[in-house]
Order: structure tokens, then sequence, then C-alpha cells
């Protein structure tokens, strides 16, 4: 028997033009599959563009960006304010720059530094210290921006790290150029065991605490902040990574457009290990995009 989770619809734009009339599941291919899908009403005669997915839990709503020493990050500050533009853009909520992620929880961490801080590896200078295993145990996801870990920064400074310091938080890595549709310089890295989504690799890494593991994600751009030809596009980048969240784990998906006013179904794809007497729903993430005529 599947697990059974809780439905939940969430419009990723809110519109006057839109609306969601009704979100289910329906029986597909003589009930051999499900569909998961949204009922919409259109209010305007344009072209709708329509992309949801389906996820087993929430997707971290909340994001934060951490403000520390950096290295090839001299955009940082038009990155931030871009990139607050593009979330809300998505609905995803804006981003909050922050000195301080210690009290942060259920929470996506850009930590654009070009170097990993190295008070997350208990490495810093003369700096209060709070490691990637603290991260975790709040259920944050990392995105870090940056380059491999054979140093770490403090305050400006470079620190090199050690083999125990990399395999003590799982942060081996393999150099491998990754080639996809975002801007990039040439990938200086992978996660050992990774999966790879155009710019990135990501992770999930459990770390034994005791008699419980942690578990958390830790996903890696390999690139510089300055390296993308403007702050602008950086932050189009990554905003645009965040929304789709391939890290994530999504069960089903749909791409489509509609047009004109009315009433119209947007079907996700169908799930064939799901049968009619499975009681299992799903948190569902939507955005729409509309195109003026």
């Amino acid at each position: 028997m599947k697990k059974i989770f809780l439905f939940l619809a969430t419009l990723a734009f809110v519109y006057s033009s839109i609306g969601i009339i009704e979100t289910g599941r329906a029986d597909y291919n003589f009930a051999k599959n499900t569909v998961f899908y949204v009922r919409l009403q259109k209010y305007l005669n344009t072209t709708y563009s329509f992309h949801f997915y389906v996820s087993i839990s929430p997707i971290q709503r909340k994001i934060y960006v951490l403000n520390y020493s950096c290295i090839g990050c001299n955009s940082f500050n038009s990155f931030v304010r871009y990139l607050d533009s593009y979330l809300k853009n998505y609905s995803l909520g804006g981003v909050n720059a922050t000195a301080d992620i210690s009290n942060v929880n259920n929470s996506i961490i850009i930590i654009p530094t070009g170097r990993i801080p190295a008070f997350l590896l208990n490495k810093g200078i003369n700096e209060k210290q709070y490691n990637l295993k603290e991260v975790f145990k709040k259920n944050n996801t990392v995105i870090y921006i940056g380059l491999d870990f054979q140093n770490a920064i403090s305050l400006g400074n470079e620190i090199r790290l050690s083999g125990f310091d990399i395999s003590y938080y799982s942060l081996n890595y393999t150099d491998q150029k990754i080639n996809g549709n975002f801007f990039h310089t040439n990938g200086t890295f992978v996660l050992n065991g990774a999966n790879t989504f155009d710019i990135s690799s990501f992770r999930k890494i459990t770390l034994p605490e005791g008699k419980i593991n942690i578990t958390g994600e830790f996903v890696v751009i390999p690139s510089l902040l300055d390296s993308w030809p403007s702050p602008q596009i950086a932050a189009k980048d990554v905003a645009k990574f965040i929304f789709y969240a391939p890290w994530f784990d999504t069960i089903a998906y749909s791409n489509s457009t509609s047009k004109g006013v009315g009433t119209t179904y947007v079907f996700a794809k169908p799930l064939t290990w799901i049968d009619r007497s499975q009681n299992v729903s799903a948190f569902l993430n939507f955005y729409v995009n509309i195109f003026e005529s």
C-alpha cells in the first residue's frame, strides 16, 4: 500500500483573469492508471501557458541568501535584488538576505560565496561555527554557487580543506563539465553519486547523528556570480532553477497551453503505479503564464 498524503493545490500566480474551480485525481486508461488534474476558469480571451508538478511533499517556500564574505561576487547586491523580483514572479515569495542562518528552518538557503563558508565545516577563523549538520537538521535545502571544495572561505581568507574535512560532510567531488540550457561557465564538479540538471548537480546527504540519520539536500551550481554576463541573467537562471526544483521528488508533471475564455482541464502525466483502490494524493505546485493579445 502506498503512503497516504494530503492533497494541496497551490496556485503560483493569482490572477483576476483565471481561477481554480477544482483539483483532484481521476481514473485513466480503463482505471488502470491515475492522473492528477486542475480544472480552471479562464476569463481573458488570450493564450495561457500552464505548468504544474505533483510531489509527495510540499516544496519549501521560504528562501534565504547568505550574505557572507565571498569571491567572484561583486554583483551580489544586484543579484539579490533581481532574484527577489524573479522569485516573486514565480510566486515563491521573494528572497531574504541574511548573515545568520542559525535560526532558518524548512527553507531554501542560497550560498553564492564562490567558496564553501568555513564556519559550516567548523573551520572558521574567529567566528561562530554552525555546521552543515545543523542546517540539515532543520529541514533546509542548501544551494551552493561556487567552486570545488579544495578551499573554504572565512572572513575573506581562504582555508585549505583536508580530505577528512570534505568526506566528513559527504562533499567529495569529481571534475565534470555539465551542459544545459542555462548560461554557466564550465562546470567545476558534480557531487559523487549525484543527479545532474543543466547547470547543477544535487544529492541527498545522509549524516549519522547518534541513533538517527540526518538527510539534507545539497545542490551545487558550479559557477561564480560574476561569471554570468550580468547579475540579472544570474538571478533569472537561479530563480528558474528554484522554481523547477530538480532535486525535489516529483511524481508527475504537466506542460500545456490553452486559448480563449471558458473552463479547461490541465492533466498531469498518468501514473501507472497508482490504482483506483489506493487512497493516494499529493502536493501540487501550479504556474500560469498569460500572453497578452
